[in-house]
């Protein structure tokens, strides 16, 4: 059995898997999602990768780690603190090894990862009601998931500080993990194209979906059989 460790992006928390555990439970999987303290200004991404790798209990043998988002962040952390089997960015923003992401963004490389928001150094946090309105993030977020759902995961967003976006990534190189990327075509806050780029460069395998930034609410079936395929996967290579 293979167990899916879900991690939530910015402003987010374990509720937004509420429809995919289940999905993933019934083909035979376990989940595990915890909530991230990305409220927390004290807290940055290896914090982030710490408790949601001691969330996941010892005896687990298998396991794929899944994040949305800005706990991509974090992912490439988690190998430091436990074993895992294959690392997996849904519609992610990266690390990039020595430099913060708002440094890179600032970057030829980097100027395009973002289609709605670009981060830049300072005291900005992002704060519902301040700055992700409901016509924000109905229309960025959210575009194509059900209004009911939509209007729900607005109404439980919470402050999410830029720590990890300001804070220079402590990993000196991807890890040797099999990684995959899951490129959501229609995403409307983290860029496709440069999805796709830099999975290239990571020599990461790319599953593209349909669908926008949310696919958690908007097409829960197809993101939970695509992450069961990867259960599947046994792939001994290593990233070079």
């Amino acid at each position: 059995m293979t167990t899916f460790l879900l991690l939530h992006g910015g402003q987010h928390g374990a509720w937004c898997w509420r429809r995919v555990e289940p999905l993933l439970q019934a083909l035979g999987h376990g989940t595990v999602a915890p909530d991230l303290p990305m409220h927390d200004p004290a807290f940055g991404a290896r914090e982030w990768a710490r408790l949601a790798a001691s969330s996941v209990p010892p005896d687990v043998g298998d396991l794929v780690v899944v994040a949305h988002s800005k706990s991509g962040l974090a992912l490439p952390l988690i190998p430091e603190f436990r074993p895992v089997r294959r690392l997996v960015g849904l519609s992610a923003l990266l690390a990039q090894p020595g430099v913060s992401f708002a440094e890179y963004s600032a970057t030829r490389d980097g100027a395009d990862a973002l289609l709605f928001r670009r981060f830049t150094p300072g005291p900005t946090e992002e704060v519902r009601g301040e700055d992700t309105t409901w016509e924000v993030f109905r229309t960025y977020y959210a575009h194509d998931c059900p209004e009911a759902d939509a209007r729900w995961a607005w109404e439980q967003l919470r402050r999410s500080p830029l720590t990890a976006v300001l804070e220079a990534a402590t990993i000196a190189s991807w890890p040797a993990v099999p990684t995959t990327s899951i490129v959501m075509q229609d995403d409307r806050i983290v860029n496709p194209t440069w999805s796709r780029r830099v999975a290239a460069k990571l020599g990461a395998d790319v599953i593209e979906l349909p669908g926008g930034h949310s696919p958690f609410f908007a097409k829960p079936e197809l993101l939970a059989s695509t992450l069961a395929s990867l259960a599947a996967w046994r792939s001994e290579a290593r990233l070079a």
